[in-house]
C-alpha cells in the first residue's frame, strides 16, 4: 500500500512513527518477496512499490522522491568523459570573455577565459586524486550520495567540504576551493547514509549504485595549463602529517 503525488505522479515516501519498531531485515525481505525487480526508494525504471505501511508499521507522506539512474546512465546522458584526477567530466560552459595575460596574475602562463562551467561524476568504486588549480573552483551539488572534499591550503592545514542535501549533516550545496589549494574528493562512507529505521520506507533487493554529480565553476576560467596533479612522495614529504590521506588519495 502506498500513495502517490496526483501531481507529479510520482511516489510518497512514507515515514514510521519513531515509537513503532521495525525490523528492516524482515521488511526488506517482505519486499522482496512481493516484487521480481529491485525495489528502491528512487525507482529506476519499473513503478512498483513496497513501504513499510506494507508491514504493518503507521506511516505519514514524507516527500516525493524522484527517479534515479545510474552512473552509466549519466556518463551517457550528459556525454561525460574521463578525467586525469579520476571521476568524468563535460564542460558546459566557457566563457566568450577572455582576459588578456596583462590583466591576470603572474602565475598565469597567458589569457584565460573569465569563467568555466562542468558537470563532474564520481562513483563508490572512484575518487578525484588530490591537485590542485591557479584559480578558484566552485562546488556545486547536485544528486546522489554526499560528496567529500579534502583540502590541504598553502598553510599546510586540512579541511573537509561535505557536499550534500542534509545540513544537519553539515552538507552544504556549495563550498569553494581556494586557488593554489591541494584538494581531492571521494563519495562520503555509506554507512553515513543509511537510514534510521523510522525513516525507512522503500527496500531494495540490492544495495543501489553510489555516485554523486556536481558541479565545479573556475575563475578565471580553468586550462590545463594551470592543473597539477600531485606525485604521491612530493605532497607526503611537503605534508607529512597528512601521510595517510595522500596515500589513499594519490595513484602515484
Amino acid at each position: 500500500m502506498s500513495e502517490r503525488n496526483s501531481h507529479l505522479g510520482l511516489p510518497t515516501i512514507l515515514q514510521c512513527h519513531p515509537e513503532q519498531s521495525l525490523n528492516l531485515r524482515a521488511a526488506m525481505v517482505q519486499a522482496e518477496s512481493k516484487d521480481p525487480y529491485p525495489i528502491t526508494t528512487y525507482l529506476n525504471h519499473r513503478p512498483s512499490w513496497t513501504t513499510i505501511a506494507d508491514v504493518g508499521c503507521p506511516y505519514k507522506p514524507l516527500y516525493a522522491a524522484p527517479m534515479s539512474h545510474d552512473a552509466a546512465y549519466w556518463i551517457r546522458h550528459l556525454e561525460l568523459l574521463p578525467h586525469p584526477e579520476g571521476g568524468y567530466y563535460h564542460q558546459t560552459y566557457r566563457s566568450d570573455l577572455v582576459l588578456p595575460k596583462s590583466a591576470l596574475p603572474a602565475r598565469f602562463s597567458g589569457p584565460r577565459a573569465v569563467s568555466t562551467a562542468i558537470y563532474f561524476l564520481l562513483d563508490e568504486d572512484n575518487f578525484s586524486a588530490f591537485h590542485r588549480l591557479r584559480s578558484d573552483e566552485m562546488w556545486h551539488f547536485y544528486l546522489g550520495s554526499p560528496l567529500l572534499v579534502h583540502v590541504i591550503d598553502t598553510e599546510g592545514y586540512y579541511s573537509e567540504i561535505r557536499l550534500g542535501t542534509d545540513p544537519e549533516a553539515n552538507e552544504v550545496f556549495q563550498a569553494t576551493v581556494k586557488a593554489g589549494s591541494w584538494f581531492a574528493s571521494q563519495l562520503a562512507p555509506s554507512a553515513q547514509n543509511i537510514p534510521q529505521p523510522h525513516e525507512v520506507s522503500v527496500f531494495r533487493k540490492a544495495v543501489p549504485e553510489r555516485l554523486s554529480l556536481v558541479g565545479c565553476t573556475v575563475a578565471p576560467g580553468f586550462d590545463f595549463a594551470d592543473f597539477e596533479l600531485a606525485r604521491r612522495d612530493d605532497l607526503t614529504r611537503q605534508y607529512p602529517d597528512h601521510r595517510a590521506l595522500i596515500s589513499l588519495l594519490t595513484r602515484g
